[in-house]
């Protein structure tokens, strides 16, 4: 079930909205999503995170970007696991996207001695080992959204069973997703979305909102394209070869004049692309001990279609909006890297069937050779050989 509870006792914090996300989790192979996930959603973002939507070109825009894109992994895990090259195809080796690099989490450390030490009332020391040993960024995500408690703890907001170390190691996903919307939102102050996508990797960019007299349009109106019929929203008790994220993301009606999800733009769209990467690399990490088919992969092909789309739609039919962004360094700097470190993990999971539903016919969906043609635009703009 959803955390409809937790929508119910935070609804009404001043600014805040919160959406029933389909995050990532304790998915089933009953349906095309985790089953028990919810999301603090960044309902309002532009009051909620101060996000003024400001226009500005790409010398007024913020990318505060390191040059060490890897995570060192913790002294106790022993040898990292190798560096993946990301898939070939999808990325380009002579731009930002195909030179992407990560080492990725320890999948195969040893965890005997820190799930044999589990009780419930250390559940947070657990998680804090557990994270460090196989994933350390994802605790670097968690204790940044810790930071934040505005709207709660991010931990106990979204961890719902932990009588046993399992029940937390299939929950670790959906923790490290929604701690990191907690951080990012934070990160962003009252001028630009903030984009955490490693401790040394991080993005500032303005202008991405569809609120406040933001340039970018609802990111719902993608049910409006070309593309929606491909893999339509899930009709009440539908969950097989339907858009169960179409239900949470795209809802409402942007013209209605009552806020929903998916009147949010693009900022917010491609916040929670950067979060479903983080939901397959910890999937990737624990996927030894996950009990039940999971959705991580289908998250994250969901939002690079997405991603595609909104890219489309923007050029076509909003051209300010599509200036706005492929116009901006810093934007087109953290498309390609999501881009590219979303292929690199897609690229370490592809032989992990647990990890994935629907993601064979996602991945057709997001190759689209038209739609790949958006991605290779903004590379075009970025002026990639």
């Amino acid at each position: 079930m959803r955390h409809t509870l937790w929508i119910a006792a935070l609804g009404a914090l001043p600014l805040m909205s919160l959406l029933a996300c389909d995050g990532p989790g304790a998915g089933t192979a009953s349906g095309p999503w985790p089953v028990d996930a919810g999301d603090v959603g960044k309902g309002d973002p532009d009051g909620l995170s101060g996000h003024d939507g400001a226009v500005g070109d790409a010398s007024d825009q913020d990318t505060s970007v390191q040059a060490d894109t890897t995570t060192p992994p913790p002294d106790s895990a022993g040898p990292p696991d190798a560096v993946t090259p990301p898939l070939e195809g999808p990325v380009d080796p002579a731009c930002l996207d195909g030179q992407y690099t990560e080492t990725l989490p320890a999948a195969s450390a040893s965890l005997d001695d820190v799930v044999a030490g589990y009780g419930q009332a250390n559940y947070m020391a657990f998680i804090e080992d557990a994270l460090t040993t196989r994933y350390p960024l994802g605790w670097h995500l968690v204790q940044g959204g810790l930071q934040n408690q505005a709207w709660g703890h991010c931990v106990d907001l979204f961890l719902g069973q932990k009588a046993t170390a399992d029940q937390v190691i299939g929950q670790l996903s959906t923790i490290v997703h929604e701690c990191g919307h907690f951080f990012d939102i934070a990160q962003g102050g009252f001028d630009g979305a903030a984009y955490i996508i490693t401790d040394a990797v991080k993005y500032t960019c303005s202008g991405g909102s569809s609120q406040a007299g933001g340039l970018m349009f609802a990111r719902s109106r993608l049910l409006d394209d070309a593309y929606a019929d491909l893999h339509p929203p899930c009709p009440p008790g539908g969950f097989s070869g339907c858009d169960g994220y179409a239900n949470v993301y795209l809802d409402g009606d942007p013209d209605d004049g009552t806020f929903d999800s998916g009147d949010q733009g693009f900022d917010m769209l491609l916040e929670e692309t950067v979060q479903y990467v983080n939901s397959l690399a910890t999937g990737y990490a624990f996927h030894d001990r996950l009990a039940n088919t999971v959705s991580e992969r289908d998250g994250i092909l969901t939002f690079l279609w997405y991603l595609e789309r909104y890219l489309r739609m923007a050029r076509l039919e909003v051209p300010a909006a599509y200036q706005q962004l492929v116009g901006s360094a810093c934007w087109r700097d953290v498309i390609l890297t999501v881009w590219g470190r979303a292929w690199l993990f897609l690229a370490a999971t592809e032989d992990l069937p647990k990890l994935g539903i629907q993601d064979d016919k996602l991945m057709t969906l997001v190759l689209d050779p038209e739609l790949l043609g958006e991605i290779q635009r903004v590379r075009d703009a970025a002026g990639c050989d």
